[in-house]
C-alpha cells in the first residue's frame, strides 16, 4: 500500500470518527442546561449558514446554466450584450435570489412550527 493510499484510508477513518462522535455528542449533552444547548445550536446554525454564504453561493453565481436562465428571465440574450453572458448575469442573480428565498422560507416555518408549539401547549394547560 503506497502512503496516497494509506492517507485516504486514515482521512476517511477520522472523518468517520468525527462524524460517529457528532452524532453520539447530543446524546452526552442533553443533561446540560437548555441555555448551553441553545447556545450550542446557534453555533451550529452559523456554521451552516457561513458555510452556505462564503463557499457555496459564490460557485452557485458562477454557475452557466443559472446565468443563462437569469438573462432568459431578463429578456436579454448573449448576443445583447456583446457575446458576454457575465455581463447580463450581473443584472439578475438567481443564485442570490433562491439564498434568501430558502433562508425566508426555512425562517417562516420555524416560526410557524413555534406558534404552533405554543398553541398546543396553551391548548394543553386550559383542558387540566
Amino acid at each position: 500500500m503506497d502512503t496516497v493510499d494509506l492517507f485516504k484510508l486514515l482521512s476517511g477513518l477520522v472523518i468517520w470518527l468525527l462524524g460517529f462522535l457528532g452524532g453520539i455528542l447530543p446524546l452526552a449533552v442533553r443533561d446540560l442546561g437548555s441555555t448551553i444547548r441553545s447556545v450550542l445550536n446557534m453555533l451550529a446554525a452559523g456554521i451552516f449558514l457561513s458555510g452556505s454564504l462564503c463557499h457555496l453561493l459564490p460557485d452557485a453565481s458562477e454557475n452557466r446554466e443559472l446565468s443563462s436562465l437569469s438573462c432568459r428571465l431578463a429578456g436579454k440574450t448573449s448576443e445583447d450584450e456583446g457575446g458576454s453572458s457575465s455581463s447580463c448575469s450581473e443584472n439578475y442573480i438567481l443564485a442570490c435570489f433562491f439564498c434568501g428565498v430558502g433562508y425566508l422560507l426555512i425562517l417562516f416555518l420555524e416560526l410557524f412550527a413555534h406558534e404552533l408549539q405554543k398553541f398546543i401547549t396553551r391548548d394543553d394547560d386550559h383542558r387540566h
